[in-house]
């Protein structure tokens, strides 16, 4: 789990790099993981016992790292484009914006330390291990799906009569030649 936490903060911090770096950190991690999932899925059986003891955890844990890597990004981004503001307050101003994704991070890594502790190593047997993590899969992308949307009432025009707000009225017909139409 410490080496996640690690993985993660490099991938954050890495961000004053230009983004450089956090990009260096998930191509390595992706490297490393390709490189064992390839040498000890070998065979079916081996496949197998490599992913249940990788996957139960491994889907938050690498969400974790992804979401971490995209805050680095968008303090990297703050560098390589402030805008009309100094560098650094175009970095104040994005640390604001991605710290509450390295909150989440945070409480991701210790859901998957805690599965990771307690799920993993347990006797249940590798095909089980796998369907918890697709449940866990699903989980992640129901909730990423929704997180942050509210729901809008629709809005009601409450001004009083003869308001100052301009009237919307039908579209205008499309310009002769416009996509193709001849309107």
């Amino acid at each position: 789990m410490t080496n996640n936490i690690w993985v993660s903060f490099q991938a954050f911090a890495g961000g004053i790099t230009f983004g450089a770096f956090t990009v260096y950190v998930l191509i390595q991690n992706g490297l490393v993981l390709g490189a064992l999932g390839a040498t000890l899925s070998t065979t079916a059986p081996r496949a197998l016992r490599f992913w249940s003891l990788i996957l139960p955890h491994g889907v938050i844990e690498l969400m974790a790292i992804f979401i971490a890597a995209g805050a680095g990004l968008i303090l990297g981004w703050s560098l390589i484009a402030p805008g009309n503001v100094s560098r650094w307050d175009a970095l104040r101003k994005a640390s604001r914006d991605a710290l509450p994704l390295v909150g989440g991070v945070v409480a991701m890594l210790i859901v998957a330390g805690c599965i990771e502790g307690f799920i993993t190593p347990s006797p249940l047997p590798a095909r089980l291990k796998l369907a918890f993590a697709g449940l866990t899969a699903i989980g992640l992308t129901l909730y990423f799906s929704r997180a942050g949307r509210q729901v809008r009432e629709p809005q009601v025009d409450a001004s009083p009569a003869g308001s100052t707000l301009p009237e919307v009225g039908p579209a205008a017909p499309h310009p002769p030649g416009f996509w193709g139409t001849a309107s």
